[in-house]
């Protein structure tokens, strides 16, 4: 049988034609595969974003509330306390601080866990996480702060003997909150002054001169006339305690009165005498009677004449210690520091005539 080579290229060329084919229609199905795959996946998100669509930070499940309701609270300080309940017992204390006077509360904090898995760690700011006790203490007030169930905090005053009240903060948070209890304090039975000693036979003293006063005054007449000029008038003592101790705050009530001691120029020796002044740190001014220095001064006739008066002060230092006493409780507590007292004791003035 004759096969003409026509034949035979033709249907090599068919053959390979419909291989062709055959491969093309495949691939076109997997493509269309491809894509109908995709246009389900992409309908399929736009139908649940739920589970798709990632939420924007910060806008997860609400946190739990753990905080009390009521936040503020004020104990008396003659031993109040009160139980702080909250809403949970996941959340933990992240600080303690006072609000007053930065020369108060100088004394650490005493922490004590109640068990192995109860922590306390006592870094600024602390971290208490579990069940446990903190105190503090110092010579004038004690506060204690107690945890026996996770959902509730214990605070007692045990006292407060600062002539002023106060307030104690406590920082609570949980993993995604903070609140702040505010305790306010309020001032219990001060400490009274038993007596104060002073060191009269120790005592620097100094001089300075001060100008206090001039005129210019003239005389029109023909005659000599005369200027009254009062030295002395309104004169006043300035007068401080200076506390060296570290509670120089003031721990008795206001208006507490102490004998003062004075310089007496004749017999160059401090003395104590009727004159009182407050103990509470700050200088004052007190009134003083000195002897009548009132001068007539004579003016010329037709002439002006100048004035000037000046101060002789005599400056006292001199150590003291205050005993103070607790009436409710009996504590006693010392306060050392130095006496200062300014007093005017001399005085001078001059006169010159202006041409």
């Amino acid at each position: 049988m004759y096969i003409s080579p026509y034949s035979i290229i033709f249907g090599i060329i068919f053959i390979k034609t419909e291989t062709h084919y055959r491969l093309q229609k495949e691939k076109m199905k997997h493509i269309l595969k491809l894509i109908l795959f995709l246009l389900a996946s992409i309908s399929f998100c736009q139908c649940n974003q739920d589970i798709f669509v990632e939420e924007p930070y910060g806008q997860d499940t609400p946190a739990e509330e753990f905080a009390p309701e009521i936040t503020e609270y004020t104990l008396n300080g003659e031993g109040d306390s009160i139980t702080i309940q909250f809403l949970s017992g996941k959340w933990e204390i992240s600080g303690f601080h006072f609000n007053a006077d930065e020369n108060m509360f100088r004394e650490k904090w005493e922490y004590i866990p109640y068990d192995e898995q109860d922590t306390i760690y006592t870094w600024e700011p602390i971290l208490w996480t579990g069940r446990g006790k903190g105190v503090y203490k110092d010579p004038f007030t004690q506060v204690t702060v107690e945890r026996e169930r996770y959902d509730e905090l214990k605070v007692k005053v045990e006292g407060n003997s600062y002539a002023v009240p106060y307030q104690f903060c406590i920082t609570t948070s949980n993993a995604s909150d903070l609140k702040t209890i505010y305790i306010n304090i309020l001032p219990g039975t001060p400490y009274q002054i038993d007596r104060v000693e002073y060191n009269l036979d120790a005592f620097y003293t100094s001089q300075s001169e001060e100008k206090r006063g001039g005129d210019y005054i003239t005389n029109h007449t023909s005659q000599p006339t005369s200027w009254q000029v009062d030295v002395f008038k309104n004169a006043y003592s300035l007068i401080e305690f200076e506390p060296d101790t570290d509670y120089p705050y003031p721990l008795t009530e206001p208006e507490t009165k102490l004998p003062i001691p004075y310089f007496n120029p004749e017999t160059n020796k401090l003395e104590i005498g009727n004159e009182e002044a407050n103990y509470p740190p700050g200088t004052q001014i007190i009134p003083v009677k000195l002897p009548d220095t009132i001068y007539d001064i004579t003016v010329p006739a037709n002439s002006k004449v100048n004035i000037q008066v000046y101060w002789i002060w005599n400056e006292i230092i001199t150590p003291y210690k205050i005993y103070f006493v607790q009436p409710k409780t009996g504590k006693r507590y010392e306060a050392e520091g130095m006496f200062r007292r300014l007093m005017p004791i001399d005085h001078r003035i001059t006169t010159s005539n202006i041409e």
